[in-house]
């Protein structure tokens, strides 16, 4: 099932019948209940197409329209490709036009190029056009340079510029930083700029964000700090937000609340919206059926 308009309730699924790829996926159509006719997901694509390797690994998939042929799809590319080292971690993911040549789809890039440690964790990601060379993606940057814990929690990600020099992304953060708790959970996440030192994100006016679950598991609570570590409104025009999840993650209650905990509307942009809470309820399928609008009072 979809959550978009496409309505698709059914994927007849083509698999390999025999040999040493008995069970995969060749290829997937997308239909509607009723009529079983072609519907378009997510990337409009009405069904897909895939390759694998003699180990099993996906190589390419790509997009088809209503009558199987390859397609566009809504991210500009009409296909994705993968490459893998010996141990079959993913070094390379590039996406192709119609003729099978890279194309730069929506993030502003064609490849990826992706760098591992000896856990599999990616540790540095470049990203190239349709000629392999370096190109900022969509948030500014060329490439992103990751450490991680011996946990495998990233604590840290540089933005860097074509040379290797660190870069403020479209948001004006150089470096994300993210500290944890014992139980692996994010409890801060901090933004600098290219020298190192604290500064506001772009979308939210946060330096660093305190995640916190007071309550019990199901609720989360975030707090806005400023590069001295002094608590500070967002853009929208919150200290604190606090959020409750269902079990299986959905959010189902949002507000917001100024420095000193009293309940505060959202801004956005230049306006005031008349919303200080909102309650979600979901089906049995975890897709979102309402929400409610609450003001203050």
């Amino acid at each position: 099932c979809s959550r978009r308009p496409g309505n698709i309730a059914i994927v007849a699924l083509d698999r390999q019948p025999d040999g040493p790829l008995a069970g995969v996926d060749r290829r997937l159509r997308f239909l509607g209940a009723i009529d079983r006719q072609p519907r378009p997901n997510a990337s409009l694509a009405f069904g897909l197409s895939q390759e694998f390797d003699t180990q099993g690994r996906i190589v390419l998939r790509t997009l088809l329209d209503a009558h199987g042929q390859p397609r566009v799809g809504d991210s500009g590319f009409a296909a994705t490709r993968w490459r893998y080292n010996s141990v079959g971690d993913v070094v390379e993911e590039t996406t192709l036009g119609l003729d099978g040549e890279p194309v730069a789809g929506r993030g502003g890039y064609a490849t990826v190029a992706i760098e591992v440690d000896d856990k599999g964790r990616w540790t540095h990601r470049r990203f190239l056009d349709a000629k392999s060379q370096p190109v900022p993606n969509k948030d500014g940057v060329f490439s992103v340079q990751a450490r991680w814990t011996a946990q495998g929690e990233l604590v840290e990600a540089l933005m860097m510029d074509g040379q290797g020099q660190p870069l403020a992304d479209a948001a004006g953060v150089a470096i994300i930083r993210r500290s944890y708790n014992d139980r692996g959970a994010t409890v801060r996440r901090s933004y600098y700029d290219v020298q190192g030192r604290p500064t506001l994100r772009a979308e939210s006016g946060c330096a660093a964000i305190e995640v916190r679950e007071p309550l019990d598991q199901d609720w989360r609570e975030e707090r806005c700090f400023d590069a001295q570590g002094r608590p500070l409104l967002s853009k929208q025009g919150w200290h604190l937000k606090r959020m409750r999840f269902s079990a299986t993650g959905q959010l189902l209650e949002e507000a917001y609340f100024d420095r000193d905990g009293s309940p505060t509307m959202c801004r956005r942009g230049d306006s005031v919206c008349p919303i200080h809470q909102v309650r979600s309820r979901f089906n049995e399928l975890g897709h979102r059926v309402s929400g409610r609008l609450f003001g203050i009072h």
